[in-house]
């Protein structure tokens, strides 16, 4: 009689489910008494093989010597004599095979292959960094970062990329004027983490009122006047900082006096008058407050004040560029800002006049309408006008001051 039958897992495995197979107790007596288990059935020799074949295969996939594990149970009878059998159990193989696949699955994965792209919008402040992986290793990447920093060997900062998405870029806003810099991409997936080659870069020099502006293409001189630094070149721009192409190239008389969004056009839609005068552009451009570049304004009604003030009535003379100046005028351009006698369109019918003989400039004030601030080859003064709405269509110059 079958007195007691003990189950001892061989170590190092776990089963869940303990299955005993009745037909290797067969011999003994009162078996028909036992109450009747069902066991799956399987091919134990073949899963067995399966599961060497997946313990070299998962040894060579890690480099490392093969470990060989034992599947069996050992089960006693305690009633004859403490006779012992090894047994296999079905459904614990199944799941060795199972854990050994998901093992070998795992070692082939690799970590992300990365590569730091480039570098573009260097200031003195910022820099946007590129990056991509060009293989994600066989797992999902789930992180990506950039790390930089003064050492190429000691990257201390680091901005996390939003989203998993190659390729990316990240922009940072924390850097030192005219430093050198070293950025490395980095990314992560389930294998581990990786990182692109390390690229260098040198922040913009820190600006300095006097030095030039570059914004669309065009270069623009700066001078400190009235106490705020100013562009002394007309704006040129076909962009608002945000990249949104401005209208109105080309455009006809017809076209441009039905304008109530941003509009730009060259005097007499002649693009050498641009090299000379700058653009024209009517006031809900200026509006935008988009037109001069990040960290400028269009001049506003207080920017105006101080500059009038500073040369009031025949000393505005000393605004108007000089017959020394290129492109030349009538003033004496003591101050530097070499007002210029660009002309305008008018809002009424579109046309174009008073280009060579004068210049007029928008200001932008608090609330309200605008002030043009009007400069004449036959006058030293500046002369101020309010255009109400109607006349918003109207195309002047612009400056830029820094905010």
């Amino acid at each position: 009689m079958l007195s007691q039958v003990s189950f001892r897992p061989v170590a190092g495995f776990i089963f869940r489910h303990a299955f005993v197979a009745i037909a290797l107790f067969s011999g003994l007596t009162d078996v028909q008494a036992q109450t009747q288990k069902q066991y799956d059935a399987c091919d134990f020799t073949a899963l067995l093989a399966t599961l060497r074949a997946y313990e070299d295969t998962l040894a060579a996939e890690r480099s490392v010597a093969v470990v060989r594990q034992d599947y069996r149970v050992e089960v006693t009878d305690l009633g004859i004599a403490d006779k012992t059998y090894w047994i296999f159990r079905c459904n614990a193989l199944l799941d060795s095979i199972a854990a050994l696949q998901a093992d070998v699955a795992f070692a082939r994965l690799d970590p992300p292959t990365m590569d730091t792209d480039s570098i573009s919008g260097i200031s003195a402040t910022g820099a946007t960094f590129h990056g991509k992986y060009t293989s994600d290793g066989g797992s999902p990447v789930t992180h990506l970062w950039f790390r930089y920093g003064l050492t190429a060997g000691n990257l201390v900062d680091s901005v996390a990329v939003t989203g998993t998405t190659s390729p990316f870029t990240k922009a940072v806003t924390t850097l030192t004027g005219g430093s050198l810099y070293y950025v490395a991409v980095f990314g992560k997936n389930a294998a581990g983490t990786a990182s692109g080659d390390t690229m260098s870069f040198t922040a913009a020099a820190p600006f300095a009122c006097g030095n030039t502006v570059t914004f669309d293409g065009y270069s623009y001189r700066t001078a400190t006047i009235a106490g705020e630094c100013w562009f002394v070149d007309n704006l040129r721009s076909t962009k608002l900082n945000d990249g949104t192409v401005i209208p109105g190239d080309g455009d006809t008389d017809a076209t441009w006096k039905l304008y109530t969004t941003p509009a730009q056009c060259a005097y007499n839609n002649a693009p050498a008058n641009v090299t000379t005068y700058g653009r024209l552009y009517n006031y809900y451009a200026v509006l935008s407050g988009k037109l001069c570049p990040s960290g400028w304004h269009v001049s506003s009604r207080a920017d105006w004040t101080a500059l009038t003030a500073a040369y009031p009535g025949a000393a505005a003379a000393g605004l108007k560029s000089s017959s020394g100046d290129s492109p030349a005028w009538n003033g004496t351009n003591i101050s530097g800002f070499s007002a210029l006698p660009g002309g305008t369109r008018h809002s009424f019918d579109g046309s174009f006049g008073n280009v060579g003989t004068g210049g007029t400039y928008w200001d932008l004030p608090p609330s309200g309408n605008p002030t043009a601030y009007s400069f004449w080859s036959g006058s030293t003064s500046v002369s101020p006008g309010t255009y109400v709405s109607t006349a918003w269509a109207y195309g002047n110059s612009i400056r830029c001051v820094q905010d």
